[in-house]
């Protein structure tokens, strides 16, 4: 669609948007700068009598650089990382055009930590002039909204936008929903959000048009990013509504007969639902077990087994040639103790991804831990290589080396503690960074939960699994 290549200070453009803006054929874009940070731009036709299909050739400046709509957002405010997913708004209501976006402000793409807002450029005197707030920000259990569509019918804005948890990152599903809202003035006053398209459906962006007295609406599902299975195939659907595009009681029914009809043709599903749950429940039981008998010959059985079926699945298992002493079960009848295994998955400290390990070291005097995924892990070894294999193996009293390695296990359990807190914070509708202090009435409500749901009897919950540290020296 843009003619030629890409002008100077610009790496890369998407999320179009195109209108006829003062009988003119205008489209609005993101653009990646040399600079590594997202700004909006304004494209125009090379010749204007191709219409919308194009060329386009992005607005320069006199030098013959990409020109941005706006001047950046200022350090440090909600926005300075990147202004996304240009939506216009022609004049209307007595207010004058304007862009809504989506910002961040950091530089975190994706994972825990990355949120998204929705912003506002407005056209007063000529120039697009940012607001300094965001219009919409998201709440508890979708932190981070994005992506916006809005337009001005019968009398109020109406906004769809994408509301995550966090943006989508290596390993985890996609959770995309589509929600809808609206306002007066397109600024305050929006309604609480409505549900337009759930996760169950997958469409993560939506473009509408007017066509004569109806809206179209064009709908993208999404791809399972990072192949964890069980997400809606890829689609481009279509969907028509009258004048007024949120009725709320025809989208419901919509979905719903939506259902009815998923549901009629996945009957046959269901039955292998229902044994994945079983089995499922069966490795619940073989873990507790396992977690309290680890050396019993019960246990070695299960696992020879289990090992054996993992590196020959074709093999034929039978029962006798491994007898098990006894079969293990756990009985949770009222007042008897159920055993309870917590999981907590490291988060790489560079990058945000899944970490695969710990890895500690010591530098003038201090000891450091990090989270590391194999590719950052390796880089790290990698770099220290040199060094390492030049350097003394060093000495010292052993009584001080004992305290190191104490003072080194604190640092490791108070860690894996807040990755805990972290962990069940999320998963309760708390907002807590990644990295920094966590807050008191948060790590006060994780001690009130854990002493509500913690055994009564004596007998010790089953180990947090963790992967073990890495050690050398530097």
């Amino acid at each position: 669609m843009l003619d030629g290549p890409m002008p100077r200070g610009l790496l890369g453009v998407g999320d179009p948007n195109v209108h006829l803006v003062d009988d003119r054929w205008t489209l609005f874009v993101g653009g990646f700068t040399t600079t590594f940070r997202n700004r909006l731009f304004r494209a125009h036709l090379v010749d204007e009598a191709t219409g919308p299909v194009g060329p386009w050739r992005i607005d320069r400046d006199p030098r013959g650089r990409a020109r941005p709509l706006a001047a950046d957002p200022p350090k440090g405010s909600w926005d300075a990382a990147g202004m996304h997913t240009p939506s216009y708004v022609p004049p209307a209501a007595g207010n004058g055009a304007r862009i809504y976006y989506s910002g961040r402000a950091n530089a975190k793409l994706y994972g825990p930590g990355s949120s998204y807002a929705i912003g506002v450029l407005e056209h007063t005197d000529g120039q697009w002039r940012r607001r300094g707030k965001p219009v919409l920000e998201g709440s508890a259990p979708r932190w981070s909204v994005l992506e916006p569509r809005v337009i001005h019918s019968r009398g109020r804005y109406r906004m769809w936008y994408q509301a995550n948890p966090h943006e989508i990152g290596p390993g985890e599903h996609p959770d995309y929903e589509l929600q809808c809202v609206e306002s007066e003035d397109g600024l305050t006053g929006w309604t609480p959000p409505r549900v337009f398209a759930g996760l169950d459906e997958g469409f993560f962006d939506i473009a509408i048009a007017p066509r004569g007295d109806r809206w179209v609406m064009l709908l993208a599902r999404g791809s399972d990013l990072h192949n964890t299975g069980g997400f809606p195939s890829p689609a481009l659907c279509e969907r028509t509504v009258m004048s007024d595009p949120v009725i709320v009681a025809g989208t419901a029914l919509s979905r719903q007969l939506q259902s009815e009809l998923q549901s009629a043709r996945d009957a046959r599903r269901s039955e292998w639902v229902e044994r994945e749950n079983e089995a499922l429940t069966a490795l619940r039981v073989l873990a507790t077990y396992l977690a309290y008998h680890p050396g019993s010959a019960t246990a070695r059985a299960i696992t020879t087994t289990l090992a054996r079926s993992i590196a020959n699945p074709g093999e034929d298992m039978s029962p006798g040639e491994h007898p098990l002493p006894s079969s293990p079960s756990i009985n949770t009848a009222e007042g008897d103790t159920v055993a309870r295994i917590e999981t907590v998955q490291l988060i790489d400290d560079l990058d945000g991804a899944t970490a695969d390990e710990t890895v500690a070291f010591t530098l003038d005097g201090k000891q450091f831990e990090i989270d590391l995924n194999a590719a950052n892990a390796a880089t790290l070894r990698d770099k220290l290589a040199p060094f390492v294999s030049a350097a003394r193996t060093a000495g010292g009293n052993r009584r001080a080396q004992r305290r190191d390695a104490a003072t080194a296990a604190g640092s490791t359990e108070a860690r894996r503690h807040n990755q805990a807190v972290r962990v069940w914070a999320r998963e309760n509708g708390y907002s807590v960074s990644a990295r920094g202090r966590i807050p008191a009435e948060v790590v006060e409500a994780y001690r009130d939960h854990d002493s509500n749901t913690s055994p009564s009897a004596p007998e010790k919950a089953a180990p947090t699994k963790r992967p073990q540290p890495a050690q050398f020296s530097g």
